[in-house]
């Protein structure tokens, strides 16, 4: 597991990953959050989900 200089690098780095997350996204419509393609395991919707799962966690 990588470690951080100091709590302050620690939240940039989860900020820049959070942005970069989000921006993925941003572009999906209403309509499409729960549609699943080939050579995907989860929906827009259950991606998400998921990842504020694990921001709980941390």
């Amino acid at each position: 597991m990588r470690e951080y200089e100091s709590k302050v690098a620690l939240i940039a780095e989860i900020e820049k990953k959070a942005a970069l997350f989000i921006g993925e996204f941003s572009e999906i419509s209403e309509q499409d959050k729960d549609l699943l393609l080939d050579g995907v395991d989860r929906s827009p919707a259950q991606m998400i989900a998921y990842q504020l799962g694990w921001l709980k966690l941390v």
